[in-house]
């Protein structure tokens, strides 16, 4: 964008939101040029937005919106800038959203167990609220420093609990400025005779999903009401630390079998502390000095049911040598303090149902479901792989002798497991073009080889199948040519579906 125009569009967006709000200077504007993943990794070149804004209400938003058309500018919003690949970082210019000032908690209705919040309110703000009153929120596993708005919008996946659902079923309504600048609402915030949220459906067609996966396609989210729980009179976290995967593994299964719990999780150092800490750095010194392996547990309910279900694991953690991290170490309780409404260590079952199946290999997010007893095999075949590979080895892209990934959620009763392992970097990196072609076919290979079920179905579409990842990319270009026939709104370099 062109100096003297781009100062004309930095004026005019001043108007809306004051001058402090806007900015075109590049030592403001590189700062979002680049997230966790992409930092110094994969050959990746910063790709700076010329001007970022700051709005605080859904008005701004929408007259942030009105600009952008008429000067046809892409617009990109963004959240808690806590992102993996690139999601926010703009592929051609134009005005990035930061949507930080909107973090106002707009009500919290105890009769009803809703509270509705502007988009960008931290989940630390919000769940600190609610356990004022014995409440807490459903929430997939991030920092607490993730918005509220930036998850459900764009949370990969639906990490839950058997007790409170999936995460889309924890979407009360959503208030969102769309492309064409006008304002949707869902549910009963659609209802303007209404002046409280408390019902996800109606009047009309149920758009309650509307936004979800849409990486900011299809409009900004300003405010959305969320269901939240009554928080029970225990809750008590509980780790168990493992040197060896297979004894590990035995139990975990051990574990699911008794079907005790209301969470439980199953990771390998790297993921448990780069989910703990925010920098990278500080999340690969925290690796060298923790256990390889830890059983992450939750128990929650009456006294005398979470102290019962403590002593079944702890002869559980005796039996394949396993230690009580959680006794040896106290200060972990940070972690859950910090963390308390993560589903990897709070209501921890993983559903795909409309995704995925046992043996498919998750939607974008590089998900595996396989046999839990399966495993310990499958996790050495793949750190061998790893370390043969010179760009995957290399301590200054991936360094697989560090991070090497693994992450456990139990499905189906605990027979098979849901595996997240997620490569950092966009999927049209060069290194990554370069890595794949090599890698994934010695990895599909091994997988029939140990017999565990592989199935692309339902990311690569076969001779005469559409599969769900091409539904639902179809449905969404036909919402954008519709609202959004100049391709205003911004994905992000990462989304590759335009």
């Amino acid at each position: 964008m062109k100096g003297d125009y781009r100062k004309k569009l930095t004026r005019v967006l001043a108007d809306v939101v004051g001058p402090e709000y806007v900015s075109d200077k590049p030592e403001i504007t590189i700062g979002y040029s680049r997230d966790h993943a992409t930092y110094l990794r994969f050959g990746w070149k910063s790709r700076s937005p010329d001007i970022v804004v700051m709005p605080s209400s859904t008005a701004e938003v929408q007259n942030i919106v009105k600009i952008a058309r008429q000067f046809k500018v892409p617009l990109i919003p963004m959240g808690s800038g806590i992102n993996m690949r690139g999601w926010t970082i703009p592929n051609r210019g134009g005005i990035l959203v930061d949507l930080k000032r909107m973090d106002r908690i707009i009500s919290i209705d105890e009769d009803t167990l809703v509270a509705t919040v502007q988009t960008g309110v931290p989940i630390l703000k919000l769940q600190c609220e609610l356990l004022k009153r014995r409440m807490f929120i459903h929430q997939p596993g991030g920092p607490s420093t993730v918005h509220i708005g930036s998850h459900w919008v764009h949370g990969n996946a639906n990490k839950v609990g058997a007790r409170i659902g999936l995460v889309d079923e924890q979407i009360i309504g959503w208030e969102i400025v769309l492309p064409d600048a006008t304002i949707l609402r869902t549910g009963s915030l659609a209802d303007v005779y209404l002046n409280e949220a408390f019902w996800p459906y109606g009047p009309g067609p149920n758009l309650g999903h509307f936004p979800r996966y849409s990486e900011g396609n299809l409009g900004i989210v300003t405010t959305l009401a969320v269901r939240c729980h009554p928080l029970d009179e225990v809750l008590k976290p509980f780790w168990v630390a493992f040197d060896d995967i297979e004894e590990g593994i035995k139990a975990y299964i051990d574990f699911l079998h008794m079907e005790i719990g209301t969470g439980s999780s199953f990771y390998s150092g790297y993921k448990y502390c780069l989910y703990g800490l925010d920098f990278e750095e500080a999340a690969d010194r925290s690796v060298r000095i923790h256990p390889e392996f830890m059983l992450i547990l939750t128990f929650m309910g009456t006294k005398r049911r979470v102290e019962y279900e403590e002593s079944v694991v702890r002869k559980i953690a005796e039996k394949y040598d396993g230690r009580i991290i959680t006794d040896k170490l106290p200060f972990y309780q940070m972690f859950v303090d910090t963390h308390i409404n993560m589903a990897s260590s709070f209501y921890s079952e993983y559903t795909q149902k409309y995704f995925q199946h046992p043996g498919s290999v998750g939607h974008i997010a590089g998900q595996l479901w396989i046999p839990v007893k399966s495993v310990p095999r499958l996790f050495k075949i793949l750190t061998k792989l790893q370390l043969e590979d010179p760009d995957v080895r290399d301590p200054d892209l991936v360094d697989a002798a560090l991070n090497r990934s693994l992450i456990l959620y139990p499905i189906d009763g605990g027979h098979y497991v849901m595996w997240e392992a997620v490569a950092a970097g966009s999927p049209t990196d060069p290194v990554l073009l370069r890595i794949n072609p090599r890698f994934v076919p010695k990895l599909l290979k091994s997988m029939k080889d140990e017999g565990v079920p592989v199935d692309l179905k339902y990311v690569v579409q076969r001779p005469g199948e559409m599969g769900i990842s091409e539904t639902f990319q179809r449905l969404m270009w036909s919402f954008q040519n519709t609202l959004d026939p100049d391709s205003i709104m911004e994905t992000g370099a990462w989304y590759i579906y335009r």
